[in-house]
């Protein structure tokens, strides 16, 4: 049995993992500071962390194989830390935009040790339920910065990014109560990556799938500040508070998915795609807080649930020396979606004629859409054979 304070300080790291869009409310202040930059540049840096773990997410096995999984995690931790606070203090776009880089690159080495960590100490059914629990510390942490954010928006945009020294007490917990698995020793391989993995088409149908559904999430991580003042029915704080409520749902909801997925087993897949289709439903006809609130806690709910669901499918689907490095592509997809949001967004604004933000949540209405008809499609086919969405 480990320890619950060794339980919690592992845990503790999830949650600054998704924290990049915590700061996404700042969008129009930090617009304002930079009046040369276009919106698109404005928005990139909430996604370009995302592109940063791109890259330190492939190195991490890596990495954790030369120093040890401890020593990686604390490195991860420092750098997002530096990167975090540094905008506080810079009058830089460039600079601007390398703090946030080095932020991104720290998150991502640890990112998928995060998941990983839970299966070398725990054993099912434990390591299944702390890896909901994982996913709801996802949701809580978001949704503690992204309040802070907005609270600290109220200072200015620049004393939102001192939300980010919650790395210190973090880092305190694991180094103190988490122990170094020393993989390398115990576990040596010589395989790191097998081109063989591409070749299962449960694996590559999930990378898709989290590609595109992070795509069409991070929308509203960047947008809603937008919509909500050109609605006229909230400013920057407003939108924090909105994606506050959005994390709150995934941590809720990430809490249920052990419960659900029993329950519901496949099907919680496809659900997962009609709540988030709900609520962005809610948010493109919104003309109050109170129906965009309801869109954005639908949302989170589908994050909450899709995400460990494909976690869960790459340990089913590869062979335990791969689940690793498939849990690292799998994360290499997410962030391209992220950090690719702004250019599709751009792209389809310019291609249509479009502006504003109203279209980008229709966009990703139709998106959704596409996605159920696809898995609804695959749903049934499967059945006549084993009745198994993931086979």
């Amino acid at each position: 049995m480990r320890s619950k304070a060794m339980t919690i300080s592992l845990l503790s790291i999830s949650l600054v993992l998704t924290s990049p869009g915590a700061v996404a409310g700042t969008i129009p202040a930090i617009q304002n500071s930079f009046p040369n930059q276009s919106l698109p540049s404005i928005e990139m840096l909430i996604t370009v962390p995302s592109f940063a773990i791109i890259f330190s997410v492939l190195m991490s096995s890596k990495l954790a194989q030369l120093i040890g999984a401890k020593r990686t995690v604390v490195l991860g931790l420092n750098m997002a830390l530096i990167g975090g606070i540094a905008p506080t203090f810079i009058n830089n776009y460039a600079l601007f935009l390398g703090a946030r880089l080095l932020f991104g690159f720290g998150l991502g080495t640890f990112n998928s040790l995060a998941v990983s960590l839970i299966g070398t100490f725990f054993e099912s059914p434990q390591k299944e339920k702390l890896i909901g629990l994982q996913s709801s510390c996802q949701g809580l942490g978001s949704a503690m910065l992204t309040y802070l954010c907005g609270v600290l928006l109220m200072l200015s945009w620049r004393a939102s990014f001192l939300v980010y020294l919650i790395m210190i007490p973090i880092m305190i917990l694991f180094i103190r109560f988490v122990p170094d698995p020393r993989q390398a020793q115990s576990k040596p391989t010589n395989k790191v990556f097998d081109w063989q993995i591409f070749k299962n088409k449960r694996y590559l149908f999930g990378l898709a799938l989290m590609f595109i559904l992070l795509s069409v999430y991070c929308i509203p991580q960047i947008k809603i500040s937008q919509i909500v003042i050109e609605r006229g029915y909230g400013n920057g704080t407003t939108a924090s508070t909105l994606l506050s409520f959005m994390q709150i749902s995934s941590m809720i909801f990430g809490g249920l998915f052990g419960w659900l997925r029993h329950r519901l087993k496949d099907s919680l897949f496809p659900l997962s795609i009609v709540v988030f289709i709900l609520g962005f439903l809610c948010i493109y006809e919104a003309q109050t807080m109170t129906l965009s609130a309801v869109g954005v806690i639908f949302i989170g709910a589908a994050f909450a649930l899709f995400i460990p669901f494909l976690y869960n499918l790459v340990t089913e689907v590869l062979p335990s020396d791969f689940v690793n490095i498939g849990l690292s592509i799998l994360l290499v997809a997410a962030n391209l979606g992220s950090f690719a949001t702004p250019y599709l967004l751009f792209g389809v604004g310019k291609v249509f004629s479009l502006s504003g933000a109203s279209y980008t949540f229709l966009f990703g209405l139709m998106i959704l859409v596409a996605i159920l008809v696809v898995v609804l499609v695959s749903a049934h086919q499967k059945s006549r054979t084993s009745g198994d969405i993931t086979q």
